[in-house]
């Protein structure tokens, strides 16, 4: 019987936990399109010639709003970097936004170009950190185009806040029920 009770518990304090947890995260939402990047390469690396500037905006990423030479790319960026690696940090409007590469790979395009995908940890200004998924490329003349997205939170935290209701709902249940 005290076995029942203290996974009851247990099942309902992980409930209220992950529902207290969700009801304050204030993920990132939106996306990022950085423009006038300056860059030498290599099929393994990158040097960045900075500044550069945010083009658009969208989601949560609208409070930074577009600038011109606002952003300062990390150097050098190879596929021997050490994760996770600063990619970009960027100031306007009293905002601040962050990227740091937490898994990358790079391809080579043709003509002596290069993308280069992967993942990170995405900073706001006022936001929680939050996954985001990058593509950078580079021409073999001319500016690199970068994009990030941010991800959708995880449905772990919904699946947790599931089995507290759940545990809430059989602890009734059971409590309700007459004893045999």
């Amino acid at each position: 019987m005290l076995t029942r009770k203290l996974l009851t518990a247990a099942i309902l304090t992980t409930g209220i936990a992950a529902f207290a947890g969700s009801a304050y995260a204030t993920p990132i939402m939106g996306s990022i399109d950085i423009s006038g990047i300056s860059t030498t390469h290599t099929a393994t690396s990158v040097t960045f010639l900075n500044p550069a500037s945010i083009l658009i905006t969208q989601g949560d990423f609208n409070e930074v709003g577009t600038c011109a030479g606002c952003i300062t790319m990390g150097t050098p960026f190879s596929t021997g970097s050490s994760l996770p690696f600063k990619l970009f940090t960027g100031s306007n409007n009293s905002d601040t936004v962050t990227l740091n590469v937490t898994s990358d790979s790079f391809h080579t395009l043709g003509a002596g170009g290069l993308q280069i995908l992967g993942t990170g940890i995405v900073s706001l200004s006022g936001f929680d950190d939050t996954t985001g998924f990058f593509s950078l490329t580079i021409p073999s003349s001319g500016l690199a185009s970068f994009d990030l997205k941010t991800s959708v939170p995880e449905p772990a935290t919904l699946m947790l806040f599931g089995a507290g209701l759940l545990g809430c709902a059989l602890f009734l249940r059971r409590r309700r029920s007459p004893s045999v």
